[in-house]
C-alpha cells in the first residue's frame, strides 16, 4: 500500500490512521496469542511430558522452589555426634589374616603380628513373620419347623 500523504485530505489521513491503528491492534493480539502458544508445555497445558522439547526444560515455579537455609548438609557444627560403640564381648570373632604379601607374594604364615585393626558389624535380625489367626464364622440356617 503506497500512499502519498501530501495528496490526501485531512479526513482521508485520519481514516487511514484509524485503519492502521485497528490493524496494529489485531496484529498485537495475534502476536500475543502465538507467544502464549509457544510458551505452553506439559506443566501448563494438557500436553504429555514427551511433547516437551529435549533442549528446553520449563523453569520451576517460584512457589515450588525450596528456600536455602544457609546450612551445609550433614551434621551441624556443635551438635553432639551419635556413634554406635563397639561391644566388649561380641558374639563371634572372625580373624581376616592375609595369606601372602600383597606387594611381593611372600608367605605370611610365620610372620609376627605387630598390630590389629578392629571393626564390628551389627547385624539387624529380620522381623518375625506375622502371626496369622483365622476367624471362622459358621453359617447357620434356622429350620422352618422350630418356630
Amino acid at each position: 500500500m503506497d500512499i502519498e500523504p501530501e495528496s490526501l485530505s485531512r479526513n482521508e489521513l485520519v481514516a487511514t490512521l484509524v485503519a492502521a491503528l485497528g490493524r496494529i491492534e489485531e496484529l498485537t493480539a495475534r502476536v500475543a496469542e502465538l507467544e502464549a502458544r509457544v510458551r505452553r508445555d506439559s506443566s501448563n497445558s494438557s500436553r504429555p511430558p514427551s511433547s516437551d522439547g529435549p533442549y528446553r526444560k520449563p523453569q520451576p515455579k517460584a512457589s515450588a522452589m525450596r528456600k536455602k537455609s544457609g546450612r551445609k548438609p550433614g551434621k551441624q557444627h556443635g551438635d553432639p555426634g551419635t556413634t554406635r560403640r563397639q561391644v566388649a564381648d561380641p558374639d563371634e570373632v572372625i580373624e581376616c589374616a592375609p595369606a601372602e604379601c600383597a606387594g611381593c607374594g611372600t608367605d605370611l604364615a610365620d610372620a609376627a603380628v605387630f598390630g590389629m585393626s578392629k571393626r564390628q558389624v551389627f547385624e539387624v535380625a529380620p522381623p518375625p513373620p506375622p502371626m496369622v489367626t483365622p476367624l471362622c464364622q459358621p453359617w447357620v440356617r434356622r429350620s422352618a419347623l422350630s418356630g
